[in-house]
């Protein structure tokens, strides 16, 4: 029996003799999902899988599985992983899905955080890895102690100058770790010990009570690492935070840098 029907050739699946290649896949495939938050959010995510001896990859499948979880909540959850495993059988899968949320401050504040939650799947063992990046803000110590320094003796005592930071969290997490507390509870925790946020929306009275705020908080890079460190590290298997300050009167920034453990660098 004739039929119109075409088989076309899957090249992808012929057997290479090229060396194995450890991650092959897509990235930036937005899709909508819901945050901790239960709002809609759109995420950027990444899917990958190990080449070991086979042409190519089918791009389309991987592709398939993210969409398939439009607008279901970004959890920790095991499923994904093994649908994107299911699509070549390899040794390695991948998974990252990044996105912005806004965490609630009080009935009209809020502060935007960047998140990233990373998944792999390794001859059947699955890690799971939680990024946020949380604003906040410094006066510098130095500034501060020379205007003061300053003032006792009668000169021109000067303003200290502020700088806007950045702390970068990245740490392993429990195959049971909700993100509807995680995450409130790690960004208030930073709160905590930074003190200082980036405010949206002031009246004057609020500016000055932030300002005075600010005065008493002063902290180099190095002190701000340390005490994120500390009130972080519990709620990690193993993490890595970096701090940034973001010099107002060099050129260059500031960093620093603590982990907890020997894997994440």
């Amino acid at each position: 029996m004739q039929t119109c029907v075409k088989m076309l050739p899957d090249i992808a699946k012929k057997i290479s003799r090229g060396k194995p290649l450890s991650k092959v896949g897509i990235d930036t495939v937005h899709v909508y999902r819901t945050d901790f938050n239960d709002r809609n959010v759109l995420t950027n995510q990444g899917a990958y899988i190990s080449l070991n001896n086979t042409k190519g990859a089918h791009m389309s499948r991987l592709v398939e599985v993210l969409k398939r979880w439009k607008n279901n909540p970004i959890e920790v959850d095991d499923e994904i992983l093994d649908q994107l495993y299911s699509t070549h059988q390899s040794r390695y899968t991948y998974w990252e899905c990044a996105w912005q949320s806004m965490y609630d401050i009080d009935d009209i504040q809020d502060l935007k955080i960047e998140l990233k939650l990373e998944g792999k799947k390794i001859l059947g063992q699955y890690r799971w890895y939680l990024s946020l990046g949380i604003p906040y803000a410094s006066v510098c110590p130095c500034a501060s102690a020379m205007c003061e320094d300053a003032d006792r003796t009668g000169g021109n005592a000067g303003f200290p100058h502020m700088q806007r930071a950045l702390s970068i969290i990245t740490g392993e997490v429990n195959h049971d770790c909700d993100l509807e507390d995680f995450i409130p509870n790690a960004v208030s925790k930073v709160i905590s010990v930074v003190d200082i946020i980036p405010m949206p929306y002031m009246k004057r009275a609020d500016e000055l009570d932030w300002c005075q705020r600010a005065s008493k908080t002063r902290l180099f890079v190095e002190d701000a690492t340390r005490e994120i460190s500390d009130v972080i590290e519990p709620l990690f298997l193993d993490s890595v935070v970096v701090c940034k300050h973001f010099e107002s009167i060099h050129e260059h920034n500031v960093v620093g840098v603590r982990n907890k453990g020997e894997e994440l660098v």
